[in-house]
Formats: C-alpha cells, sequence, structure tokens
C-alpha cells in the first residue's frame, strides 16, 4: 500500500507535467468512442428509435486534474462538485436539441425510464427511489424529484430545488484519510446553501435560514427513518 500511495502522490496534482492534458486527451479518447456508437446507430437506422444517455457516476477528481467550475468541491464529498455530474439525454424527435431541464433527477431514475419506454412492467412489491424521465423529456419544466438525500456515513446532506443542507463530521477518520490521500476538503460541520439568487455554495447562510435548515433536516430525517439509517 505504501508503494502504491507514492506513486499515487507522484501522479496527482501539481506533481504530474501536464496531468492536465493528460486528462483531456482521455476525455477525447471517450467522445471518440460515443461518436462511433452515435455513427452506428445513424447507419443502422436506429438513430431515432433510441434514446442515448450519457452520465458520469460523480463530479471530477480535482486532483487527478478533473474540473467542476464553477460548483464548489471534488469527487468524494457532498458540494455540488461532487455530487451534482453531466447528465445528457438524446433522442431524435423526442427531446427538443438544445434544450435543458433545472428538474432534480438522479441516475435512480434511469431504471424506471427505460422500463416504462421498453413497455416493461416492474415488480411494484420491490421499493424504486427512480421517477421515469419521460415527462421531463418532452417538457422540461415539469419537476420530478422534491428532494434528493445522499449519506456516506461521515457526511449527509439533503437537496431540493432552491437549497441544500450539508452535514460533514469534524474530525471523522474518514474525512481526514480523504484529505490526507486524495488531498480533499470534504468540509465540517452543518452548512446551508441557497440556489436560486445564483450563489450556490460559495455562500453560507445558515445563521441567516435556521428555519429553512431545520425544515430539511426534518425531512431529512424523516427519509433516513423510511430507509433504516441511523438518525442524524
Amino acid at each position: 500500500m505504501n508503494e502504491y500511495l507514492d506513486w499515487y502522490d507522484g501522479a496527482i496534482s501539481p506533481n504530474l507535467p501536464n496531468g492536465r492534458e493528460f486528462y483531456l486527451a482521455q476525455l477525447e479518447l471517450l467522445d471518440r468512442e460515443v461518436g462511433h456508437l452515435l455513427d452506428t446507430l445513424e447507419e443502422t437506422g436506429q438513430r431515432e428509435n433510441t434514446l442515448v444517455v450519457y452520465l458520469t457516476d460523480n463530479g471530477g477528481s480535482t486532483c487527478n486534474y478533473g474540473s467542476n467550475l464553477p460548483l464548489r468541491g471534488t469527487k468524494y464529498t457532498l458540494f455540488e462538485g461532487g455530487i451534482r455530474v453531466p447528465f445528457v439525454a438524446s433522442w431524435p424527435g423526442v427531446i427538443a436539441p438544445g434544450s435543458t431541464s433545472d428538474s432534480l433527477v438522479s441516475s435512480l431514475d434511469l431504471l424506471p425510464t427505460f422500463a416504462a419506454l421498453a413497455g416493461v412492467s416492474l415488480d411494484p412489491e420491490v421499493p424504486l427511489d427512480g421517477i421515469p424521465l419521460t415527462g421531463v423529456f418532452t417538457d422540461p419544466g415539469q419537476p420530478v424529484h422534491e428532494a434528493l438525500h445522499f449519506d456516506t456515513g461521515f457526511q449527509w446532506a439533503v437537496r431540493v430545488p432552491e437549497a441544500k443542507l450539508r452535514y460533514s463530521q469534524p474530525g471523522s477518520p474518514q474525512a481526514e484519510y480523504l484529505r490526507g490521500v486524495e488531498h480533499v476538503d470534504v468540509g465540517e460541520g452543518l452548512s446551508l446553501s441557497l440556489f436560486a439568487d445564483g450563489e450556490g455554495e460559495s455562500v453560507e447562510r445558515l445563521a441567516e435560514k435556521p428555519e429553512l435548515a431545520a425544515q430539511l433536516q426534518e425531512r431529512h430525517t424523516a427519509w433516513r427513518r423510511e430507509i433504516g439509517l441511523p438518525l442524524p
């Protein structure tokens, strides 16, 4: 492990010459392969019969030369830079080119979306947190989730369209590990951010909006009870 960590520290920002260029080269290779896939759909006459979805599993790792600007934070954090990701859907004749949506959606929504479009009935006895996105594809202003919840053990967050309440346990071993190995600051304690004003997580609003923070914590506590997590 020590050998690996020595190598890793030598390859992360700012220690690797041209590290950002290596990162961008990987993105270019990925983009080219996505292009090959789309070309094949065109050539086989299946492009208009195919929903193509591209998304990432988390925000970019800044120590590995990714950039999440203008969002705050990085992979491993519950800042927007860690949990808000590229989510692109393309379906000629259904989704208007260049359209965008501010609705809260999640990768959890993909299963019920694909099932609905394929005409597959899902077992109602199996709990699913996802919501089909078929409506928002044609009406980008249609709301999807009222709230999204996140939990990694030592940190949690609840995000609604206009705000996010986030907590990171001060001095937790996990946070110290991430700070030491990944060079990531996950923050400490409770914080509240508003998004309607465009400031996002650059301004702390907990002292100004204690009632909103209490409402969001109550919503998150109810979610934890529902899925059987310890209360915050």
